[in-house]
């Protein structure tokens, strides 16, 4: 076990044997750090933050039903650390999950003979644990996805398409909500409507707020 695990991570189990989640698990599942820490109650949408810390309360009844939920907003409004907390409810609940960018995504270039790929740790490759993982996180599906010729609208209804086969549970944040609308994308408009509850994040850009927060404190308020 992690000794250098933070006290506030979530509990998780193993049959019988209940531990705290520790840094080697969520390095398992790709979470990056800077979400390690991330509690519901830090979200500044109260709104989503009340929704968020309901999922977590029913993440058992969320995984059994492949239930999902598609975060939307600006950037830095906070949508990686809700997506991030249902993730560490469904860990702490012994549950698989896997934590994926569009650009590790696109970086992968999903095999056309459909060999597996990846490092195969655990005797698991990459390509099973995004299309197998009980809950899986698709993280920063911005506007440059919708033409991407690597990874885009076909790939990604495909993935959720074989998952939404397996009632397996898929959690999605993006920048480019306008898509939903658009007629040319309609069949992903309709996996994605059966298949996640849309929650749009609202607020200031949080990452701004501490780069201004640090260099106030570097200038002394004095920007020159």
């Amino acid at each position: 076990m992690d000794r250098e695990a933070g006290k506030d991570k979530p509990r998780i189990s193993y049959g019988r044997e209940s531990r705290k989640v520790t840094d080697k698990d969520l390095r398992r599942v790709n979470l990056g750090k800077t979400f390690w820490m991330t509690m519901a109650s830090q979200i500044q949408d109260k709104n989503v933050r009340d929704v968020v810390i309901r999922y977590q309360g029913r993440i058992d009844e969320m995984i059994r039903t492949g239930s999902g939920v598609l975060f939307t907003g600006g950037a830095g409004v906070g949508k990686t650390s809700a997506a991030a907390c249902l993730m560490k409810a469904a860990i702490a609940r012994g549950y698989t999950a896997y934590f994926v960018t569009h650009d590790e995504l696109r970086e992968l270039r999903f095999d056309k003979s459909n060999r597996l790929f990846g490092d195969g740790t655990d005797g698991i490759t990459i390509k099973q644990k995004i299309e197998r993982a009980q809950l899986l996180v698709l993280d920063g599906f911005n506007s440059t996805f919708l033409t991407d010729k690597s990874f885009g609208t076909i790939e990604l209804e495909s993935l959720i398409n074989k998952r939404n086969s397996m009632m397996l549970t898929t959690v999605m944040t993006t920048r480019a909500a306008a898509f939903l609308k658009k007629d040319e994308h309609e069949d992903l408009f309709e996996v994605v409507r059966t298949s996640m509850v849309p929650m749009e994040i609202k607020g200031r850009n949080l990452r701004d707020d501490a780069r201004l927060e640090l260099r106030q404190r570097v200038h002394g308020g004095n920007d020159e």
